[in-house]
């Protein structure tokens, strides 16, 4: 089952939404969609997040300005999708939507 990482501005939400309701489609063929709005309530971001990165097959980057501007997308989540990239034992690769 391919694990994607959706990685997106906050104030993209409702782009994100739309995404969410389209891959739902792709559910039955075994596409697991994974953004910050599936972590629960009290429990640790930053571990959640570097998690899903981990096991994520592929990031979809959802680029507008403000995710160009996002210093936590620049400095958190960017680093290891670029990472999957230039490294080929690992299987994450990342692309705009």
């Amino acid at each position: 089952m391919p694990n994607v990482f959706l990685c997106y501005a906050r104030t993209d939400a409702d782009t994100l939404d739309e995404l969410i309701e389209q891959l739902a489609t792709l559910k039955g063929l075994g596409v697991d969609p994974w953004s910050d709005q599936d972590i629960e309530t009290g429990a640790d971001w930053r571990d959640k997040i570097h998690a899903a990165l981990d096991a994520a097959d592929i990031a979809v980057l959802l680029i507008s300005a403000r995710f160009l501007n996002s210093k936590f997308i620049k400095e958190v989540e960017l680093p290891p999708i670029a990472a999957g990239r230039a490294d080929h034992r690992r299987a994450c690769r990342g692309g705009p939507f």
